[in-house]
C-alpha cells in the first residue's frame, strides 16, 4: 500500500504543471465557499447579537394614528397611552409579566458651564425585566429610585463626554430642566447600547413630575413568558387598546405592535436566503473545478495509453488500473481541498484583523465546521466520480492495442 501511494505522489511530482493546472479550480471553488460562508455567519451572528439585550417575549407597541373611521374616532386621530392603559393590559391577561412605558424626550442636560441636547428616558421597574442594561462604572436605577421618585439618573458615554470629559461623573448633579439630578451610574456600550450613548435614563415617577408635560406616551413594550403566546396577546392588546383609545381593531396604522421573535423570524429568514445563495455559488464554482479535474484527467489517461499498456502486459490487472486512476484524482480533490480551506481560512483571520469585538452588525468570521465537513465530503464523492471515466476507460484498454499506439 505505501508503494501504491508512493507511485501515485511521484507521479503527481513529475506532471507538476498538470496537477497544479488540476488543482486551481478545486482550490477557488472550496475559497469561495469558505469565505462566503464564514462572512455571512459573522453577519449573521452580529444581527442576532443586537437581540442579546432583549427578553425573548419582548414587544413593542407603538401609537400611531387612525386611519379608518370607527364609532369612536375619525381618521386622524393621533393615538397615544397612559399609565392606567398598560395597568389595564396587565390585568387583562397573565401571560403578561412585565410592562413599562418608553417616554423619551431631548432635553437640554447642564454642569458647570458646559450643555448639550440629549435623549432622556423615563422608565418603570417593570422595564428592568424586559431589557438589560448594563452599566460600566457606578450602578442603574433601582428599586428605591422608583419608589421614592429619586432624581437619579443614568448617562451615556456620550454625555460624559460632552460634559465631564476627565472627570468622574458619578456622584455629581447635573441640570436638567431647571432640576439637578444626581448621576449614580455610566452606560455601558453594548450592541444595543450605541443608541444609548447619548441617553439618559430616569425613573419614570421623577420623569412624570421633573421633565414631561404630559402623562400621555407613544412607545411601551411588555414581556411574554410563552413565547408560544406571542400572537396570541397581540391580538389581546390590539383588542383592548381599541377600547380604550377608540379605533378600529382592524386598522394597522392605529398601533403598531412588534416583537423581538418576529424580528428574529425575519432575519432567520433572510440569512437562510443568504446561505442558500452562498452555498448555491460555492457549490456550482467547486462543480466546475471537479468537472475541470475530470477533463484533465481524462486527458492524462490517454497520454498515458502505452505506461497503461506495459502494466497490463507485466501483469497489472484492470481493477489495478481503475484504483490507480481513482487514487491520482481523490490525491488531487484532496490536497485542493485542504489548500482551499487553508487559504479561505487565512482570509477570515485577515478579515476578523480589522473588525473589532464592539462591531455593530458583524462579529469576527470564522471558519465554520459544517462547511468544512460538508465540503470534504462533496470532495470525496466528487473525485470518485470524476476518476470513474478516466479509470473506466484505462482499465478497457487491452495491451496489446494499448502498446501500438503513438499518443
Amino acid at each position: 500500500m505505501v508503494d501504491f501511494w508512493r507511485e501515485i505522489f511521484d507521479y503527481l511530482q513529475r506532471r507538476l504543471g498538470q496537477s497544479v493546472a488540476s488543482c486551481i479550480g478545486i482550490i477557488w471553488g472550496i475559497f469561495i465557499m469558505i469565505v462566503l460562508v464564514g462572512v455571512g455567519t459573522g453577519f449573521e451572528y452580529g444581527i442576532y447579537r443586537l437581540f442579546e439585550d432583549f427578553s425573548k417575549g419582548c414587544t413593542y407597541v407603538y401609537a400611531g394614528e387612525t386611519s379608518k373611521v370607527s364609532s369612536k374616532s375619525s381618521i386622524g386621530k393621533q393615538i397615544s397611552f397612559k399609565e392606567e392603559d398598560i395597568a389595564v393590559l396587565k390585568k387583562t391577561t397573565d401571560a403578561i409579566t412585565a410592562i413599562s412605558p418608553e417616554i423619551s424626550q431631548w432635553f437640554k442636560i447642564k454642569y458647570k458651564g458646559k450643555e448639550g441636547n440629549f435623549e432622556l428616558k423615563g422608565i418603570s421597574e417593570d422595564y428592568l425585566k424586559i431589557k438589560k442594561i448594563n452599566v460600566s462604572s457606578g450602578r442603574f436605577l433601582n428599586k428605591l429610585d422608583f419608589d421614592e421618585s429619586r432624581k437619579t439618573v443614568v448617562i451615556g458615554k456620550n454625555v460624559v463626554d460632552v460634559l465631564f470629559k476627565n472627570e468622574d461623573p458619578i456622584g455629581r448633579s447635573v441640570e436638567i430642566n431647571g432640576s439637578f439630578f444626581s448621576v449614580v451610574g455610566i452606560l455601558k456600550n453594548t450592541q444595543v447600547g450605541y443608541a444609548d450613548e447619548r441617553a439618559c435614563y430616569l425613573p419614570l415617577p421623577t420623569f412624570n413630575v421633573a421633565i414631561a408635560d404630559s402623562e400621555e406616551f407613544k412607545v411601551f413594550l411588555y414581556d411574554v413568558e410563552n413565547q408560544k403566546k406571542s400572537k396570541e396577546v397581540e391580538e389581546i392588546v390590539r383588542n383592548k387598546l381599541s377600547q380604550i383609545c377608540g379605533f378600529d381593531k382592524t386598522d394597522d396604522r392605529a398601533i403598531y405592535i412588534s416583537s423581538i421573535d418576529q424580528q428574529v423570524g425575519m432575519f432567520t429568514s433572510f440569512f437562510d436566503a443568504i446561505k442558500y445563495f452562498m452555498w448555491f455559488v460555492g457549490i456550482s464554482t467547486l462543480v466546475g473545478g471537479i468537472i475541470g479535474v475530470g477533463n484533465i484527467m481524462n486527458a492524462t489517461v490517454r497520454e498515458r495509453t502505452r505506461e497503461i499498456g506495459i502494466r497490463k502486459a507485466i501483469g497489472a490487472k484492470s481493477m489495478d488500473i481503475k484504483k490507480m486512476i481513482i487514487a491520482e484524482t481523490l490525491t488531487i480533490t484532496f490536497i485542493s481541498g485542504v489548500v482551499g480551506i487553508l487559504l479561505g481560512w487565512l482570509v477570515l483571520l485577515l478579515i476578523g484583523c480589522f473588525i473589532s469585538d464592539d462591531s455593530l452588525i458583524m462579529t469576527k468570521p470564522h471558519l465554520d465546521v459544517v462547511t468544512t465537513i460538508f465540503s470534504m465530503i462533496v470532495l470525496i464523492v466528487s473525485g470518485v466520480l470524476a476518476g470513474l471515466k478516466p479509470a473506466s476507460y484505462a482499465a478497457s484498454l487491452q495491451p496489446i492495442e494499448a502498446l501500438r499506439r503513438e499518443d
